[in-house]
């Protein structure tokens, strides 16, 4: 079999057959010695000869060219390698190969030989050379050091506990670590800790967003695989002080001994402390225990020459001061223990929220001026979204909605549903608010024009007053969200219920064999709960939902989906709906659930059920086009 670089050499020469290639070229775009590319190109040769379809011919002081000898065999050939290239382990990228190596060297602690690389990388010696100039680049920042003995190879030597930033920040963690069947201790492992994370955090009630969440699990999960790989933290690996006294410690230590329980290694006091202070820098910090006046000062003294700066004045948003508080008494944590953030969403922050991300960078020179240590752009852009939300306040407008989102969400992180709802309806909404499911009580929901949630359960009175969006709402989102804030507001947007896969034309037998036809239409294009069609067949149990001019309009005895639609039946033949109604058509309408103005469909649906000139008009002619044209006709006056 070829190995991922000469399938991509061999790629080169299949899409170019007649076409000539130096060397050079194929050592300047895999980042190889020439040497390496004259030994792959004689493998691709020999493989070439047994397959028969083309051949490669060495051109002296030219290069080398591809003859094909068979069309319809090199096709398949083509094809083929393909597909080959597509699975394999993409090593002939320099990035990955070195991310690779860095992951062997610190998954032991022995030296690793040149020879050893060389063949589990498939590089020649001059490029396992250029490649480790590279792993030494890329392990600087982190304290980290190669060393390399004649001999007995190479080895990376630092504190563990550099050791461990570098996998997580250079995202190497979840490479093969090649001591071991890394990937298989993870997909064992992870489940068991996360469930004991929760669990212990749940315990000390102990507040942290979604997103430091699934970051403390990676973090807990490589300590724990380091530490199985005989990898611990040492006294002078931490700067803690007094730790040992803090609910923070009492959680790490609850967290790594139950997993020691299950996974049997040893547990440092050492490993407890640190897991204790990423905990302390991670938590969302308490309100009740009071910001320090040092902070407080500090963020006020801030928001001034910020002012001066930028011209936008935020001091007086005491929201936006507390939220630059909670962020920042924890991130004086992680700067004194050498444990910043970075945040995924970097980019998208930027590009979203370019001016706020300017404010964010002055505030952080004044962090650094005052304390002496500079802020990476994954902290950064936390505090751009604090920002971004001050701005946002600053431009509410009069007369407008006032909204509120129910949402697991940190305030500071619920910019971007924040943006996307503005960006939506923009100059609508006056006040938008986020609040946690556990503050509601304090919440006097009544002075809300619309009330939304992220949550798939709500408890008490608002579950059946909020409708659900998606953390990042979609355009479907989009439409619920205007039908609660706008209602129906043109006849597009009552159209925008029928869908043409939602329509069966032909011939029923009966009024159940119809009911079953749209129910299955209903439950393929929706997510739909069996409770669905239970609530459709018992409201016909109790009374006919005929409504005159031969329709039938079946629908749920009391709204409960998340959607708001119309499945029609445009019959060939009457049938009978009971024993004195017959019907030709049949609509059968879903409002969503929590959502009031959207029953004003029914108001609509009325205009054409109750004209029978409308409606002989739409038997004349039964079809969904038509369906529309009378129901268009119906809305004319409406809107």
């Amino acid at each position: 079999m070829l190995s991922k670089r000469q399938l991509k050499i061999l790629m080169e020469f299949c899409s170019s057959p007649g076409a000539v290639f130096l060397s050079q070229y194929f050592s300047d775009r895999l980042e190889v010695s020439i040497r390496t590319v004259k030994a792959d190109l004689d493998v691709v040769k020999e493989a070439l000869d047994r397959d028969g379809s083309a051949v490669i011919l060495s051109m002296p002081s030219k290069g080398s060219i591809l003859k094909v000898l068979n069309q319809e065999r090199f096709q398949d050939l083509t094809e083929r390698i393909r597909r080959e290239y597509s699975d394999e382990f993409p090593l002939t990228e320099q990035p990955m190969r070195v991310k690779l190596m860095i992951s062997r060297l610190l998954g032991t602690n022995q030296y690793l030989t040149k020879e050893w690389l060389e063949e589990e990388m498939a590089v020649s010696e001059s490029t396992l050379y250029l490649d480790m100039k590279l792993v030494r680049k890329t392990i600087e920042p982190y304290q980290l050091t190669m060393s390399y003995e004649s001999g007995r190879g190479y080895k990376i030597g630092g504190l563990e506990k550099n050791k461990r930033q570098c996998l997580i920040k250079e995202n190497i963690y979840t490479l093969p670590a090649g001591n071991r069947n890394r990937k298989s201790l993870e997909m064992k492992t992870v489940t068991m800790i996360e469930e004991i994370i929760v669990e212990t955090l749940v315990d000390y009630e102990f507040k942290i967003s979604d997103t430091l969440f699934r970051e403390l699990i990676v973090y807990v999960v490589l300590s724990i695989e380091r530490m199985l790989g005989g990898n611990f933290i040492r006294k002078k690996n931490t700067n803690e002080s007094n730790i040992s006294s803090e609910r923070e410690y009492e959680i790490a230590e609850r967290i790594l001994r139950r997993s020691a329980v299950k996974l049997n290694f040893p547990v440092m006091e050492d490993e407890i402390g640190l897991l204790a202070i990423y905990l302390k820098g991670t938590g969302d910090y308490d309100r009740k225990s009071g910001i320090p006046q040092e902070v407080n000062d500090f963020i006020t003294d801030s928001l001034s020459l910020i002012h001066q700066e930028f011209s936008v004045d935020f001091t007086g948003d005491v929201e936006l001061n507390i939220f630059l508080c909670l962020h920042f008494i924890p991130l004086l944590t992680r700067l004194q223990n050498d444990m910043q953030l970075d945040n995924e969403m970097l980019n998208e922050i930027k590009q979203s929220f370019p001016f706020a991300f300017d404010i964010a960078i002055y505030f952080s020179l004044l962090i650094q001026k005052r304390y002496g240590k500079k802020i990476v752009e994954g902290e950064i852009s936390y505090f751009a979204l604090c920002f971004a939300y001050g701005l946002e306040n600053l431009n509410a407008e009069e007369n407008a909605k006032s909204i509120l989102v129910i949402t697991p969400l940190k305030q500071s992180e619920t910019i971007l549903i924040r943006q996307r709802i503005n960006q939506w309806f923009k100059n609508q909404i006056a006040c938008l608010d986020f609040v946690n499911q556990v503050d509601l009580p304090a919440v006097e929901l009544q002075k809300y024009d619309a009330v939304f949630t992220t949550h798939r359960k709500l408890t008490g009175a608002v579950k059946d007053l909020a409708v659900r969006i998606r953390m990042f709402p979609s355009e479907q989102d989009f439409l619920r969200m205007n039908m609660a804030i706008n209602g129906y507001t043109s006849a597009e947007s009552v159209l925008s219920k029928f869908h043409e896969d939602l329509v069966f034309m032909g011939e029923a037998g009966s009024k159940e064999d119809i009911l079953e036809r749209l129910l299955t239409l209903a439950e393929e294009k929706y997510e739909l709960s069996p409770r669905f069609r239970t609530e459709i067949l018992a409201r016909e149990e109790l009374g006919s939902t005929y409504f005159g001019n031969k329709i039938a309009i079946p629908h749920p005895l009391c709204p409960i989906t998340e959607e708001t639609f119309v499945v029609a039946g445009l019959l060939d033949r009457e049938i009978s709906w009971s024993e004195s109604e017959k019907v030709r058509i049949v609509l059968m309408v879903s409002a969503e659930a929590n959502n009031p103005k959207a029953f004003q469909l029914w108001h609509y649906l009325s205009s054409l059920v109750c004209n029978k000139k409308l409606v002989n008009e739409l038997l004349s002619d039964l079809s969904y086009e038509n369906l529309l044209n009378q129901l268009t006709e119906s809305l004319r006056d409406k809107f």
